[in-house]
């Protein structure tokens, strides 16, 4: 049987080994050595030493994250700030994340995005085809505003407007 310092140092390599592969947020790693079995007190140690020597920083993981998911999923600021609060990164690192994304400030994500579901949508009216994009939109994470804007762009009314 291994002792405990033994057992340590292979949850730390296999922690270290994860995060040199791919940015990890704290909950993420946490995640990990409760999955394989490392008592609250080892976590400690390894995550303390993890965070020392940067193999995790949140603000870093924050940015990545955010960028990620602005262009490739195409996901507004509001999913970004929620799925990162959920991780548990702090207000501080997920403002400054949001605030050096560029894509997050402009509308073209939310346009391309509402250009495609048009096409592929099946709508019995003007009304019922703005309800199915508001609610497309809302949950990609846009705002209510930016969806109004972008669907008065693309001409897109209900018959009542």
């Amino acid at each position: 049987m291994a002792t405990d310092k033994e057992q340590l140092k292979k949850f730390l390599q296999r922690a270290q080994a994860l995060c040199s592969r791919q940015e990890k947020c704290l909950s993420d790693i946490k995640t990990k050595l409760k999955q394989w079995g490392a008592t609250p007190e080892m976590s400690d140690e390894i995550l303390t030493f993890l965070l020392a020597d940067k193999f995790i920083d949140e603000e870093r993981y924050a940015r990545m994250y955010t960028n990620e998911k602005a262009r490739i999923n195409k996901w507004g600021k509001i999913r970004i700030v929620h799925s990162l609060r959920a991780k548990g990164v702090s207000q501080e690192n997920i403002e400054i994340a949001i605030e050096s994304v560029e894509e997050l400030a402009s509308s073209e994500n939310l346009m391309g995005l509402l250009k495609r579901k048009i096409a592929t949508t099946k709508a019995k009216s003007p009304q019922d085809l703005k309800v199915k994009l508001l609610r497309f939109a809302t949950y990609r994470g846009f705002s209510y505003d930016e969806i109004q804007k972008a669907l008065e762009k693309l001409k897109v009314n209900d018959e009542n407007d």
